[in-house]
């Protein structure tokens, strides 16, 4: 079976700074993969090649065995990605099971209309009804969404990236600023995703990481430094030198 993600050779320059240099990795279908790595270890910007937000200054990308170095993030998209944003990214007058309906026309080659998506046909809003469940809000489902915690903007944000029915997920810090609580409610729904869609994960809390991963890609200066179980990153000496702090 070919590889959901295949990065070979990417780097990312801004003037002369190296962002990301010259990596290369690939994520098998079904896969939990961790992008790993310290503030300005690069890996955000990595994620961004790879969704799309950033064009590649040298280097190829690959998605579903297609090459998408220079597509955009919106026919990646519709290849079957799903993403959350690391800074919250939804429609706060809006509620969230019409934030949901929007996603859910938005990745179709249709398009999506506001007044259509915002109403819905009742099978539809029953999967998005089900989406809220799924992750954990649906008592807030019909509530105006800038009522809604940060927490549980959070996990709007992952009803919003499953809403397509992607078949792989791209999740940018999606534990960012939340309590200890809100952090192990976003763990749990993580690890309950379905063993067909294939996750890539930036973060920077190991706990988290090494919670959720059962891969791990580490980068330190835009470089990757180590690839492998988190059994064998935690062990990994230069791993332990750059970013567990060891003497």
């Amino acid at each position: 079976m070919s590889a959901v993600l295949e990065v070979s050779g990417l780097t990312k320059r801004f003037g002369g700074l190296a962002a990301v240099d010259d990596v290369t990795f690939q994520v098998s279908p079904g896969e939990h993969c961790v992008l790993l790595g310290p503030n300005g270890a690069g890996k955000t910007t990595l994620f961004h090649l790879i969704t799309g937000t950033f064009p590649a200054t040298t280097g190829r990308i690959a998605l579903f065995g297609r090459d998408v170095t220079t597509m955009g993030a919106a026919a990646r998209c519709r290849l079957g990605v799903g993403r959350t944003f690391q800074i919250s990214n939804v429609f706060p007058t809006l509620t969230p099971v019409q934030n949901v309906l929007l996603a859910m026309g938005g990745g179709h080659d249709g398009g999506w209309s506001l007044f259509r998506s915002g109403r819905g046909d009742r099978t539809t809003r029953d999967r998005a009804e089900a989406l809220l469940e799924r992750v954990g809000i649906a008592e807030a489902a019909h509530t105006e969404t800038a009522s809604l915690s940060y927490g549980a903007r959070r996990q709007l944000e992952l009803a919003l990236a499953l809403a397509g029915e992607p078949r792989a997920v791209f999740l940018d810090e999606p534990c960012a600023g939340l309590s200890p609580a809100e952090r192990s409610r976003v763990v749990d729904i993580i690890e309950a995703l379905p063993e067909s869609i294939t996750l890539v994960m930036v973060e920077h809390d190991m706990d988290v990481a090494f919670q959720v991963a059962r891969r791990l890609v580490v980068m330190n200066r835009g470089r990757l430094i180590a690839d492998g179980s988190p059994e064998a990153v935690r062990a990994d000496a230069t791993v332990q030198e750059v970013y567990l702090g060891a003497a």
